[in-house]
């Protein structure tokens, strides 16, 4: 693609091999350092492929037809940082604002704009927590690419007419960010099986017709999963893990108990126990097969497979 855009000669096709070697020296770092998970999940990486081939689809589509300011790389680094990490984000930033500008004549300013309002909206992008505070990033968005143009138009690199389509350029991005933020999210979410904290919040409501049943069917195990909830996200803040997961997981982690509720201590009403008439070695298999069954229930009601994991 740099070939056939800046013209045949041994200095493109020796940048172009620079750039190769710089990409297989990241994959190769990658592996071994730093997001080994990720290179071992199959969806995540075939994901990771298909984000960078679309904004390069998308940025082509910018240039040739609107402005390379529209170019909304925010747009696919907060894609990157939620549905596969934050230092692949950070990644994707810097690549994805290299690429623009050797789209785009090695223009610095267009790398600045870029590179500065991907930066700045992934700062908070682990607080995303509904649909609309994607809202949040688009005014991000459009007050990094309006600042950057602003300071070029004092410094006296924009005339005035450049510096007017400049700033509405970076209105319009900011608009393209959330369109392709609410198009692509749900519909990667679903496709690759990622999780983010929209997704998770989904998942905590409790008229979740899963939560609603384990409510009804077994009340007791119901307030035991909310109360493991509370410990668990306690736990996860002191460690700065993802404590909004780790609720979510203590919600489902008993689901499986709904098969045979009374079954569980915490279940029982009355003085009679179920497992009198059984023999300890069925009594176990019982208690034992909540897991199995708990499974089996979350994939009927189409649980996301990291809750999966963490009811196994």
């Amino acid at each position: 693609m740099f070939v056939i855009v800046l013209g045949i000669s041994y200095k493109t096709i020796l940048a172009t091999a620079i750039i190769a070697v710089g990409i297989v020296f990241f994959i190769v770092h990658m592996t071994k350092n730093i997001e080994k998970v990720i290179f071992r999940d199959n969806d995540a990486v075939v994901l990771m492929c298909l984000l960078f081939i679309i904004a390069m689809f998308v940025f082509q589509v910018s240039k040739e037809y609107i402005s390379p300011f529209v170019s909304p790389v925010s747009a696919f680094t907060i894609m990157a940082t939620m549905l596969l990490s934050l230092k692949i984000g950070i990644i994707y930033a810097i690549l994805l604002s290299l690429f623009v500008v050797f789209l785009n004549d090695m223009r610095f300013d267009i790398f600045l704009i870029m590179l500065c309002s991907s930066v700045w909206t992934m700062t908070n992008v682990q607080n995303i927590r509904r649909r609309a505070d994607f809202t949040n990033v688009v005014v991000k968005t459009v007050i990094a690419n309006t600042t950057i143009t602003s300071i070029f138009y004092f410094f006296d690199k924009y005339d005035i007419s450049q510096f007017k389509c400049s700033f509405s350029y970076g209105v319009l991005n900011g608009i393209f960010v959330i369109i392709l933020l609410l198009v692509f999210v749900p519909l990667f979410e679903k496709l690759f099986s990622r999780i983010t904290n929209i997704k998770l919040i989904e998942f905590s409501d409790f008229n979740n017709s899963l939560l609603k049943k384990l409510m009804f069917e077994a009340p007791d195990t119901y307030h035991h999963s909310i109360m493991t909830a509370d410990i668990a996200e306690q736990a996860a803040n002191v460690m700065n893990a993802n404590s909004l997961l780790a609720r979510v997981d203590a919600y489902y982690h008993d689901i499986g108990k709904l098969k045979k509720s009374r079954y569980f201590i915490e279940n029982r009403t009355s003085g009679y126990n179920p497992h009198d008439g059984l023999s300890p070695t069925m009594s176990s298999l019982i208690l034992i097969s909540h897991v199995k069954d708990g499974i089996r229930l979350s994939r009927k009601y189409n649980i996301d497979n990291e809750i999966v994991n963490i009811i196994e």
